[in-house]
């Protein structure tokens, strides 16, 4: 029997955000910027989708990495849809990316774009001090 060139490869694990996770997220409107903004960034961090937020990330030219990126890509910009009022959706119906969308509004509500509560916490939690590693050098990387 000839060998085949096509190998399965794997199942590939993606998680989807639950519904009840989007449902905990305010409605973004006037006066809830910064709440809206904290939950959805923990809320995506939980999904590992908060960098489709805070970085413009590259189509990958891999096809075989493309189905997961487009998988997360559409996740992270449901997310921002489905967390924001009619108001907020005129301002970010047109554009294509979550990064855009989230740039967008972040500009709107007059964000300085500085760290936020979300981004330091979620920063912190990830840091894992390096065996012989000192705090102080950990903490220039935040």
């Amino acid at each position: 029997m000839a060998a085949s060139s096509h190998q399965a490869q794997g199942p590939i694990t993606q998680v989807s955000i639950p519904p009840s996770t989007l449902a905990i997220i305010p409605k973004l409107s006037t006066g809830n910027f910064h709440a809206w903004k904290m939950q959805l960034e923990t809320g995506l961090g939980a999904y590992k989708l908060r960098d489709f937020l805070l970085l413009d990330v590259n189509v990958p030219s891999d096809p075989t990495q493309l189905d997961e990126y487009t998988t997360k890509h559409c996740q992270a910009l449901n997310a921002i849809h489905s967390t924001v009022d009619e108001e907020n959706f005129e301002v970010i119906a047109h554009l294509n990316s979550a990064y855009e969308a989230y740039t967008s509004l972040c500009n709107q509500h007059g964000d300085s774009g500085g760290l936020s509560t979300a981004t330091l916490f979620y920063d912190l939690v990830n840091l894992r001090l390096q065996p012989g590693g000192l705090v102080a050098d950990q903490v220039t990387q935040i």
